[in-house]
């Protein structure tokens, strides 16, 4: 079929092949841009939300972890008031880790 044709005509046929590939993996690309957008939709809703959720919870912990240790100290717990703040601080960081522990879920 090729050896009657003009080099002219084999050039043009080559480059339309090559112009028919490319359009068809352009389209598949697009078609494939669709369905990352999805999956990045999904990440931004759902995986980073509890992300933010864990983190609250893992600083939270500390917090509860810090106010305990005061708690421990000879000169934190000298006055009523001192004892009555690490209480406090302890029972706010109880909060946030359950309100991170309720948006985790």
């Amino acid at each position: 079929m090729f050896k009657n044709m003009k080099l002219g005509g084999k050039i043009v046929a080559t480059v339309v092949v090559i112009l028919a590939v490319t359009i068809i993996i352009g389209l598949l690309g697009l078609s494939s841009l669709g369905t990352v957008g999805g999956y990045l939709e999904r990440i931004a809703t759902h995986n980073l939300p509890s992300l933010n959720s864990a983190k609250t919870l893992a600083d939270a912990q500390k917090a509860i972890t810090v106010g305990e240790r005061g708690l421990l100290s000879r000169r934190m717990t000298a006055t009523s008031e001192l004892r009555q703040a690490q209480y406090k601080y302890i029972e706010d960081a109880w909060e946030r880790a359950n309100d991170a522990w309720k948006r985790f879920g």
